[in-house]
């Protein structure tokens, strides 16, 4: 696990509007601005609310989702913990966190402004 930096706040997706979600083979590739996106190679969830009853843990690849319904909605809140998972709660209630898994191979990358931090 490479984990987040020390100096990395989750509160730069705060008030940002996920406008695409790219699906690749073996990644997906979230996009709120052109300078904000974050890119998972791993594994990351999807919950249709904030208490985490309604939970789906994907792995890539991934075949089927529900998370298009965060595409058009606005980052509400945003949470960074030490074990590198980055939690993004949506204006509609929904929540999608992104871990890291692996301390071999990196399990996401995030881009914001002229910082690419990967993890």
């Amino acid at each position: 696990m490479y984990g987040l930096p020390k100096d990395f706040s989750a509160q730069v997706f705060v008030g940002a509007t996920l406008e695409q979600i790219c699906f690749f083979e073996n990644q997906i590739r979230f996009i709120l601005r052109e300078d904000l996106s974050i890119t998972v190679e791993a594994s990351f969830s999807y919950s249709r609310d904030d208490s985490g009853k309604s939970m789906t843990v994907y792995y890539m690849p991934v075949l089927s989702t529900d998370v298009m319904a965060v595409i058009g909605r606005t980052v509400s809140s945003a949470a960074a913990e030490s074990d590198g998972t980055l939690s993004l709660t949506f204006d509609n209630g929904c929540v999608v966190a992104i871990y890291d898994v692996s301390d071999r191979y990196e399990s996401y990358r995030i881009k914001a402004g002229e910082r690419d931090i990967i993890v």
